[in-house]
């Protein structure tokens, strides 16, 4: 290679974070024109300097008193005070040359991650999955200057990014069609109830583990997590090594501030369900550190769905999910009414989108509102009759036919098809053929689709009384 041009290919890999040799100020993509920021917060503000030690001033027009930073060795980070929510306004970031970001809003910000049934957009034809309930009016409806949006673009990496790619956009028809219908959905409801400004940050990826958000090594430094990985070589439609997704689509956010999370995942974690709560604890830690607060975190049961295997291995993960809500601020939204059994991509994603944010609504912003199902709380045995009791379970009843999905066991061990019926608010199960009943579980399979629900119409979660 001749020399000239190998000095310049050097300069070049010296100076990643910039894209000409020009002095200049540089920003992460998630600081940009239409972006909303946290109301009422120390929000951080970060960028790069080609001057390495330069002064940095940064200034909004609401009102923010000017705060100034010393760059170090190009980097530069600091605070600015954000008002109630409000704007539109302007940032300004000035060093030796001045940036205006504009159009900005101060509201409420969340992040969206996790697999494919967070990832499917609302114009789904044109992507590869289902088109989502009444699509086509859903985006003729989807025109709201208060609403912005940023899709994090797919990557993956070894070791933690400083940037990733994406952009933030106002929600119309147009900029809605490729985001997760999920996150417009519940940034929507957010939006017209507390009558503020929202930003919705979708970061997720079909296929993936939960691992693969998490930091690699968080998973691996405890066994039973790091086993499933033992000789696992990287697939190429999707992340699947722990820390991958994390490292490139996570971490870069980790400085701007947001009030909560919303997750939906758990299809590809089925066949582990033993250590699912330990991982969603990891992965919960983790953002929560990086992020330096107890955020909410609200989560996404999985759909019933028709699995290949037949192994009835997802009641199992529905009940470790279930158990991932010990976890301090976090709620689970129920979806065994929403499924679609011949498609792992269910359309109802209004529905979805609209139970997570009752859960914010409700326990983020001390709204009254329903938010969540039957939660199985204890049982008592009556002779041949076994009474189960419910948490959230005012107005227990039947979505029209009796109530189906409940079995009994006898101390035979053995499982029974069984009836169950409303009574002085709990449910009556029995079996004719079971005279000592032990336990009871219900909607225990892959394909249940019970019909139990609270007064509101929210569903209860599959349970098993002898876990």
């Amino acid at each position: 290679m001749h020399k000239s041009i190998r000095f310049v290919l050097i300069i070049l890999f010296a100076l990643p974070l910039f894209q000409s040799t020009e002095a200049r100020i540089s920003l992460p993509a998630i600081l940009g024109d239409h972006m909303v920021l946290q109301q009422n917060k120390a929000v951080k503000i970060w960028g790069w300097t080609s001057r390495s030690n330069e002064e940095i001033r940064v200034w909004g027009t609401w009102g923010a008193d000017t705060v100034t930073t010393s760059a170090e060795q190009g980097a530069w980070s600091l605070e600015i005070s954000t008002p109630d929510a409000g704007g539109a306004y302007s940032l300004f970031i000035e060093g030796h040359e001045l940036i205006e970001l504009k159009d900005v809003l101060i509201g409420e910000v969340w992040l969206a991650s996790g697999q494919s049934n967070m990832e499917m957009p609302m114009d789904s034809i044109h992507s590869g999955f289902p088109g989502i309930e009444n699509f086509r009016q859903e985006l003729s409806l989807a025109s709201y200057p208060e609403l912005r949006l940023f899709l994090v673009q797919k990557r993956t990496a070894d070791a933690p990014q400083l940037d990733l790619q994406g952009q933030w956009v106002v929600c119309t028809p147009d900029n809605v069609r490729d985001f997760s219908a999920v996150a417009y959905v519940f940034g929507e409801a957010l939006h017209k109830q507390l009558n503020v400004p929202v930003g919705m940050i979708a970061s997720s990826w079909g296929g993936t583990n939960a691992e693969v958000w998490i930091p690699k090594d968080s998973v691996l430094a405890d066994a039973a997590l790091a086993s499933p990985f033992d000789g696992l070589i990287e697939g190429n439609r999707w992340p699947s090594l722990p820390g991958r997704a994390y490292n490139s689509m996570i971490y870069p956010l980790r400085h701007f501030t947001i009030k909560g999370v919303i997750w939906y995942q758990g299809e590809s974690n089925r066949l582990r369900p033993e250590t699912y709560p330990l991982v969603i604890h990891k992965l919960i830690d983790a953002w929560r550190v990086h992020w330096g607060d107890t955020m909410p975190f609200y989560f996404t049961e999985i759909a019933p769905f028709k699995y290949w295997n037949e192994r009835h291995l997802v009641p199992h993960l529905r009940e470790a999910q279930a158990l991932c809500m010990q976890i301090e601020g976090t709620g689970m939204v129920v979806t065994n009414d929403l499924g679609d059994l011949n498609h792992i991509h269910p359309r109802r994603k209004r529905a979805v989108g609209e139970r997570l944010s009752a859960w914010a609504l409700a326990k983020t912003y001390d709204m009254s509102v329903p938010f969540s199902g039957p939660v199985y709380s204890g049982f008592e045995v009556r002779g041949s009759r076994v009474y189960v009791s419910f948490d959230h379970g005012e107005g227990l009843k039947s979505t029209g036919d009796d109530l189906r999905e409940f079995e009994i066991k006898g101390i035979d061990g053995k499982w029974t098809p069984a009836k169950a019926v409303i009574k002085n608010g709990r449910v009556e199960v029995w079996s004719k053929g079971v005279r000592e009943p032990v336990a009871v579980r219900f909607a225990w399979s892959d394909i249940a689709e019970p019909n139990l629900t609270n007064a509101d119409g929210l569903p209860a979660a599959c349970f098993r009384t002898d876990r």
